[in-house]
Order: C-alpha cells, then sequence, then structure tokens
C-alpha cells in the first residue's frame, strides 16, 4: 500500500483505539485495555494473548474481558469486529 493508504488505516486504527478507550471508561486497568486492543483491533485469541502476559493473566480471563465489552457494544449499537 501506498503513503495515503497507510496513513488512512493508522488513522482508522487510532479512531477505534479511542472509541475503545472511551467504552471501556477511565477505571480499567491498563492491561485490561491492552488484552482488549489485542483482540478486538489486533485479532488474537484469548490463548495468545494470555501467552504474551507472561503468567500475569489468564485465557479465561481474557476471554471474559473481551466477552463483555462485545455485549456492551451491542447493547450501544456498535458493531463489534469479527473475530
Amino acid at each position: 500500500p501506498g503513503p495515503e493508504a497507510r496513513l488512512l488505516r493508522r488513522e482508522r486504527r487510532e479512531t477505534a483505539r479511542r472509541r475503545l478507550h472511551d467504552l471501556l471508561g477511565p477505571r480499567t486497568s491498563r492491561r485490561n485495555r491492552h488484552a482488549v486492543e489485542l483482540a478486538l483491533l489486533g485479532g488474537l485469541a484469548s490463548r495468545e494473548i494470555a501467552a504474551r502476559s507472561r503468567g500475569r493473566t489468564s485465557a479465561g480471563a481474557v476471554g471474559s474481558l473481551v466477552h463483555r465489552v462485545r455485549r456492551r457494544m451491542s447493547a450501544l449499537g456498535l458493531q463489534p469486529p469479527e473475530r
């Protein structure tokens, strides 16, 4: 892709990240924000995210967190990203 396409992709990703942070709210930990970003914006599976956390969180905890965020998005009429 050319420079313009890369810039547009970067801007879309940054917009999605800001919206996701707004949705999560200020009380969400940095670790949980990062896990949700990796899942919803990066397309990683819960197991992959848990492996990257080096034992600080489990795949089940990541899956639960992502499920709650997807449910909240749906309740607000937002389309959660495909898995």
